[in-house]
């Protein structure tokens, strides 16, 4: 079975997986962090309302970045036929500095808080790339299989 010219349903995956997969890693990782100083209702209530806003603005933050990795992760498969965890790790880590580097300039100092929030947010960026990434393997290594 040949290969399409440009595998399009890598794009596909992580731009419909990508944003709502950050969404939720980074909301867990700001309640937990929550749990901390406020009690599990609290934070339980606030975890749910946020994610009912977090979910669909995901794709308006982050539609454009997995659109970007999407693309670079198909061109990568077409050429290597496979798609390398530490490429996407380090993809995705470049992408959540040109994040920080746009909507938070300085970053705000680094006080206790503002640490948090960029493990947080290197962590929405890498965990949904290794994700996608495991998926997009899993599913190539079967079709080559056939």
């Amino acid at each position: 079975m040949k290969h399409p010219k440009y595998p399009v349903n890598i794009v596909l995956l992580f731009v419909a997986l990508g944003p709502p997969l950050g969404a939720l890693t980074l909301c867990v990782i700001l309640a937990g962090w929550m749990l901390l100083s406020y009690s599990l209702t609290d934070v339980a209530t606030s975890f749910l309302l946020i994610m009912l806003f977090a979910l669909p603005m995901s794709y308006i933050v982050g539609g454009i970045q997995a659109l970007i990795i999407g693309i670079i992760a198909g061109f990568y498969v077409r050429e290597r036929q496979t798609l390398s965890y530490r490429f996407m790790i380090i993809l995705s880590l470049l992408a959540a500095a040109l994040y920080f580097g746009n909507f938070y300039g300085n970053l705000l100092g680094f006080d206790h808080t503002d640490v948090i929030l960029i493990v947080a947010l290197c962590l929405a960026h890498v965990l949904p790339t290794i994700v996608l990434t495991r998926s997009v393997r899993n599913n190539y290594r079967r079709s080559h299989a056939l």
